[in-house]
């Protein structure tokens, strides 16, 4: 049993070792005052990182909106600059080009002659100027042609201008053949060989624009192939020549006649040629003759004469038939038209000679007009 002197002295080891004051920092601070200062210390931390989230995004915002500023500003620029150029393009050159037909027209119309006597020319609408920020891809055809350059120097020769409508830029351009032959992969200073499978070169010219020095133009040559004559297949060629009293001016009859005396050159044994001629009626000038037999060929040509109406329908049918009797299998095989108007005997509408050249299309004769 434990007296009364055990009892009290282990109360009093309990009061001295858990219920005694708190030990001092052994710096000497107060532990309740070191407590406090931390919880300060915290708030402050707290406080000091919210002010570094705001401050990091006010400075994204500001870099936001400098950025849309930016943007805003190319922008308008970009837009004000196409505006420029497309008022440019769509103002300058056509009062160019309409200066020079005005001017041309004034010209023509004063001359008082009629180099062009019956002819008529299509009008044609210029294509708009397009730019290319807006309108990235272009389409075209490569069948033009080059009649336009031809045209235009007869009239010059005969000392008058031509009429506006016969002077069309792009068969100008294409009747001077591009002087960069195909080239081949490896060297481009050789002809392609024959054996490459390389369909066509291009080649790109950079000139100063006419009517705008701050203005640049991009001339594109697209060349194919040249193939040899020798290396073409036999050719059937049926000519059906108008002789009607129309024909007979110069730069008609005549000037068939001399442009076939130039194809007779390249004519070769294999090749056959016949000439069907109509007016009031219908008449083979030549039967089917091979292309080396140069001189009954240029016979024939010279006796051509130009007199009476324009018998079309029937011409056309008889140089089908012709076409066919002629007919090379796997060759050429082709009729050209050379007129100076429409048919006035016969059939008269279009759509009815168009529904005929396209029957006789589908045998392989095929019909080309001059």
């Amino acid at each position: 049993m434990l007296n009364g002197k055990t009892l009290m002295l282990l109360l009093g080891g309990v009061v001295l070792s858990g219920c005694g004051p708190e030990p001092s920092d052994p710096q000497g601070n107060n532990p309740a005052e070191l407590k406090q200062e931390q919880a300060i210390q915290k708030e402050n931390s707290a406080q000091a990182g919210d002010d570094t989230v705001q401050k990091r995004q006010a400075e994204a915002a500001q870099q936001a909106a400098k950025k849309a500023a930016e943007y805003k500003a190319k922008a308008e620029a970009k837009a004000l600059a196409d505006a420029k150029a497309g008022s440019l393009a769509t103002a300058e050159a056509p009062q160019h080009e309409m200066r020079t037909r005005a001017s041309a027209s004034k010209a023509f119309a004063a001359q008082g002659g009629n180099v062009m006597g019956t002819a008529r020319y299509e009008h044609y609408d210029e294509n708009p100027i397009k730019q290319v920020s807006q309108a990235p891809l272009a389409t075209f055809s490569l069948d033009v042609d080059t009649g336009s350059y031809a045209n235009v120097r007869r009239f010059l020769n005969q000392g008058q201008l031509p009429p506006p409508e016969a002077v069309r830029v792009e068969e100008m351009l294409n009747y001077f053949p591009a002087p960069q032959p195909v080239a081949d992969k490896q060297d481009n200073t050789k002809p392609i060989a024959a054996c490459i499978p390389m369909p066509f070169a291009v080649k790109y010219e950079l000139a100063p624009s006419p009517w705008n020095a701050q203005r640049t133009l991009l001339k594109v040559d697209v060349q194919a192939r040249d193939m040899q004559t020798r290396d073409l297949p036999p050719a059937n060629l049926v000519f059906l020549i108008d002789t009607s009293g129309s024909m007979q001016p110069a730069e008609r009859l005549p000037l068939i006649r001399s442009a076939l005396k130039l194809l007779v050159n390249d004519l070769r044994a294999q090749d056959n040629i016949t000439i069907v001629t109509y007016a009031g009626g219908t008449h083979v000038a030549l039967a089917s003759t091979a292309g080396n037999n140069t001189t009954a060929i240029k016979a024939a040509i010279d006796n051509l004469d130009a007199y009476g109406s324009t018998g079309g329908e029937a011409g056309l049918r008889l140089a089908y038939e012709q076409a066919e009797k002629g007919f090379i299998k796997g060759g050429v095989n082709r009729i050209l038209l050379t007129t100076d108007g429409d048919f006035n005997l016969g059939i008269t509408d279009p759509k009815d000679i168009e529904a005929l050249v396209k029957k006789e299309r589908e045998k392989g004769i095929t019909l080309s007009t001059l």
